[in-house]
C-alpha cells in the first residue's frame, strides 16, 4: 500500500522525489524510519493519513470532520511496517516497538502542530492544538531519558557499559 501511496501520479511525488535526491546528496536522506524500513518519516506520515482518511465515515454530530476506527488504521500500519521489515534483525518484537512508535509519534506530533500552526483554524482552537502539541512532546521526551521506574520494568542489575572496569557479563 506504502508503494502505491508514494508512485501516485501528481506534485506530491515528484516534490518529494526531488527533496529526497536533495537530501541524500548532502548525506541527510535517511532518517531512522528510513535506516529501519527503507521509507522516510514522511512516507510513513502520507500512509497514516491515507489509512486514517480510508476509514472515514460521516460523522452526524459533526458534518465537517469525519470520524474513523482507529484501529483498522493501526491494524494496516501494523501490517506495512512488517512487510518492510529488513531479513535479518535480532529481535523482532524491539524492532516493531521501536518503528511503530517512531512512525505513530512522527504522525501524532507533527498533525498536532500542523493544527496548531493552520490559519485557516479559529485561533482558539490553534491555542488548544498547541498545548496538546507541547504536552505530547514532552510525554515523549520525558519517556525517553527517565530512567527513574526502569528497575520496576525490569528486574535486573543495572550498570552503565561505560563506567571503568564495567562488567563484561555473559549473554544467557
Amino acid at each position: 500500500m506504502i508503494d502505491r501511496l508514494l508512485n501516485r501520479p501528481g506534485p506530491l511525488r515528484k516534490q518529494r522525489a526531488e527533496l529526497s535526491l536533495r537530501l541524500r546528496r548532502e548525506g541527510k536522506g535517511r532518517d531512522y524510519l528510513d535506516r529501519a524500513t527503507g521509507r522516510d518519516a514522511v512516507a510513513w506520515v502520507l500512509f497514516i493519513q491515507e489509512a486514517i482518511s480510508s476509514t472515514w465515515e460521516d460523522n452526524p454530530a459533526d458534518p465537517d470532520h469525519p470520524i474513523s476506527d482507529p484501529r483498522i488504521w493501526a491494524h494496516a500500519l501494523v501490517n506495512e511496517l512488517w512487510q518492510q521489515r529488513p531479513s535479518r534483525y535480532g529481535d523482532e518484537n524491539m524492532w516493531m516497538a521501536a518503528v511503530l512508535a517512531v512512525a505513530a509519534g512522527t504522525w501524532a506530533v507533527r498533525i498536532q502542530r500542523a493544527k496548531a500552526f493552520d490559519p485557516h483554524r479559529p485561533v482558539a482552537l490553534r491555542k488548544g492544538a498547541y498545548r496538546r502539541w507541547l504536552g505530547l512532546t514532552r510525554a515523549l521526551l520525558a519517556v525517553t531519558v527517565d530512567e527513574s521506574r526502569d528497575s520496576e520494568m525490569f528486574d535486573q542489575p543495572w550498570e552503565s557499559p561505560f563506567v571503568k572496569d564495567a562488567t563484561d557479563g555473559r549473554f544467557v
